[in-house]
């Protein structure tokens, strides 16, 4: 096992990943120091875009036995971790969307199945860092990625009424 944290500011993304040849399950991970912030932080797998738990981090900045479920022979996966604010539950992702064209060379297309009165969409590289953030209402969002560099992003779409988090490729 074999896990790395990134931190910038307080956007935080961990990296956990299986170097083994076999499944392993019930995966504690935790970190000694770190320069985030005392709370409790939701983890968001960034590949599927699914829950991955809480992380509760000290005012020294460890965490510890943040239970990861499974990882198989050679898997990785990163998690995007974000302060919630106190008494607040994390996001379900419960949004439907349709991103294309995936891959896409030079704009990609949003489709929300219910119109935003305040959606935020939010790019980030496979370390977590954000590239782009921007605001949009309705149902229907454009992003121009002309000047992105080839490779593969994911997509943070948040609205009123959930969240989704979907992964494209740009440029090939």
């Amino acid at each position: 096992m074999l896990a790395y944290g990134r931190i910038e500011e307080q956007d935080a993304t961990l990296i956990v990943a299986n170097l083994g040849t076999t499944l392993v399950t019930n995966c504690m991970i935790s970190g000694s120091v770190s320069t985030l912030e005392e709370g409790v932080y939701s983890a968001t797998d960034l590949y599927t875009g699914l829950d991955g738990g809480t992380v509760t981090v000290t005012t020294s900045g460890a965490f510890s036995n943040w239970l990861v479920d499974s990882l198989k022979a050679n898997e990785t996966r990163i998690f995007r971790l974000a302060l919630l604010p106190t008494g607040v539950k994390p996001l379900k992702e419960i949004l439907s969307l349709k991103i294309y064209p995936n891959p896409a060379t030079t704009e990609i297309h949003i489709a929300l199945e219910q119109p935003s009165s305040s959606g935020q969409i939010r790019v980030m590289d496979l370390t977590g860092k954000v590239i782009n953030e921007l605001s949009f209402i309705g149902e229907h969002c454009r992003l121009d990625t002309r000047n992105w560099k080839t490779g593969s992003y994911f997509l943070e779409v948040k609205t009123e009424k959930g969240l989704a988090v979907r992964r494209v490729v740009v440029g090939m």
